[in-house]
Parts: C-alpha cells; structure tokens; sequence
C-alpha cells in the first residue's frame, strides 16, 4: 500500500515538471488568466502532495526500521551505509522543493521552476539505469527505465498524457475541496 502510494505521488511529481514545461512554453503564446490559476493551484496542490509524501517517506522508513532482524539490519545499511546519499538526497531535496513551491516568488521564477522539474525527472534511480545501460555486462530484460503503476498503458506517450490528466483532475479536486473549506471557515466566522 505505501509503496503504490509512494509511486503515485513520484507520478505526480513527474505530471507535475511536464505540466510545468507545458505551462512556459504555452504562456509564451497564450495569455489567459485561466492557465495562471491553473498553475497556481497545481502549485499549491504539489506544494500539499510534498508534505504528503513526507509522511509516506518517514512512514516507511519507520516501518522498514520495526522490521524482522534481517530487514532492519539490510535497510540500515541502506540508510547509513556507504551509499547514504543515494537513499537520503532525492527525497529530502524533493520535499524541500516542493514546500519553497509555497512562495509566490520561487513559483513565479522560470528558472528555479524549470530546476525543480528537471529534478523531479532525473531521479538517482533513472540515473543508475541509464549508466547500468552502458555497462558490457548488462542485458536488460525490457528497455523501460522506470516502472510505474498498472493503471498506465504502455505507451510512453498515453502514460504520459494520463499523468497530466490525473494531475489535473486531481488539482481540480484539490482546489474544490480548498474552496469549500475557505466557505465554511468564514461562514462560521461570520456567524460568531
């Protein structure tokens, strides 16, 4: 369940650095208030997604932690071993970065957002596949280089269109659900 759950939120990541490159290369051409809202809310959405796969990160590793004796002593290493870096880095800079998603200043900055998308595709897992690619003594059993979940199809362009979708859906849900709450915290205010 939290791995699936995990892969889900590193998808969103992934829609979300395509959705950004799409949004710059379309506010170029198209100057419509409804592409900022847009990107405003699917800001603020992965901005709460970030803090959501904080949670699912260090539930993990706790559970990983209280583990059987073998486990934890494998995962262990895996945290604090010689490759630390590898398990600690990604994640810590991707909740980093989705939290500075917060201030309208680094939201709004082209550069810094166009980072944080390319470090959301080049993951050190996709770097690790790509350089095993090239080593003589590696066969790979598929050339996919990321597994995700079932629900894509295996075409790398509809998979990617059913991201965005589902980031846009789920954006959708988000701001719906953000509204609602705004109207009934000031209703109650208001009836104070």
């Amino acid at each position: 369940m939290i791995f699936e759950l995990k892969l889900l939120i590193t998808d969103l990541f992934f829609a979300f650095s395509i959705f950004t490159f799409l949004f710059f290369i379309g506010s170029v051409f198209i100057k419509k208030e409804f592409l900022k809202i847009l990107d405003e809310e699917a800001s603020h959405f992965i901005a709460f997604i970030g803090i959501l796969y904080a949670a699912v990160f260090f539930t993990e590793t706790l559970i990983n932690l209280n583990s059987d004796q073998e486990g934890r002593v494998t995962f262990q290493d895996l945290i604090l071993g010689e490759y630390w870096p590898t398990f600690w880095i990604e994640p810590l800079v991707w909740i980093l970065m989705t939290q500075l998603l917060r201030f309208k200043k680094i939201r709004r900055n082209v550069f810094l957002r166009l980072i944080f998308s390319l470090a959301f595709i080049v993951t050190i897992e996709n770097l690790i596949s790509f350089y095993s690619l090239f080593n003589r003594d590696y066969l790979p059993s598929s050339w996919r280089i990321k597994s995700s979940l079932v629900i894509y199809p295996s075409n790398l362009f509809l998979e990617i269109l059913m991201k965005l979708f589902l980031l846009i859906l789920l954006t959708g849900i988000f701001y719906v659900v953000k509204k609602k709450l705004n109207d009934w915290k000031t209703s109650k205010i208001k009836s104070q």
